[in-house]
């Protein structure tokens, strides 16, 4: 009789063993894909981005609402996949927080004639995008560079930098000068 008992104890352990373990697979992978209650804000668009980590691999990021777009760049930059054309908005949004402008912008359009893309690295097809963006209602602008390779971060060596909203030099300024801050000069302090 106490050698039933036993078996009976080890089937016991082993069934709630193995139900912790489902548990323990299941309820992170049920968190992970449950939706976020959080809403774009009204004058907002809420985008989600992702980008190749250091092996190449994809890696999500959380969705970004974003304020400012900088308009008909998807047509002018047709050839680069939809997360390159969200990382320029996305830097350029933040820019412009770090440039105090939180407000939608109206009036935001690239400056003719320097939209500029070239093929800068043909072994890595490394592809170079440069623009000014203008924005006249707060006499501002500021110059977008864009690198860009179909390989991974380990084939084409793009880790980091690859998109910056930078503040323009003085022979870009439009409307003169202007306080300006941008993750390049914010890193140098």
């Amino acid at each position: 009789m106490n050698q039933f008992r036993q078996k009976w104890l080890y089937i016991l352990i082993a069934t709630v063993a193995l139900i912790l373990i489902v548990i323990s697979i299941i309820l992170p992978t049920a968190f992970k894909n449950a939706p976020d209650d959080e809403s774009a804000s009204e004058t907002g668009e809420q985008i989600s981005s992702s980008s190749n980590d250091s092996q190449g691999q994809l890696v999500e990021y959380a969705s970004l609402t974003l304020t400012n777009e900088i308009p008909n760049l998807n047509k002018l930059a047709s050839n680069l996949p939809s997360e390159e054309i969200d990382n320029m908005n996305i830097q350029f949004n933040s820019t412009l927080e770090q440039n105090g402008v939180v407000d939608k912008l109206s009036d935001i359009q690239i400056r003719e004639g320097t939209y500029k893309q070239e093929l800068t690295d043909n072994n890595k097809l490394i592809y170079t995008t440069t623009f000014i963006v203008d924005i006249p209602s707060i006499k501002q602008s500021y110059v977008v560079e864009n690198n860009y390779s179909p390989y991974p971060a380990n084939i084409s060596g793009l880790y980091d930098y690859t998109t910056l909203v930078i503040c323009p030099d003085t022979s870009q300024l439009l409307y003169g000068p202007f306080d300006c801050t941008d993750r390049l000069t914010q890193e140098q302090q």
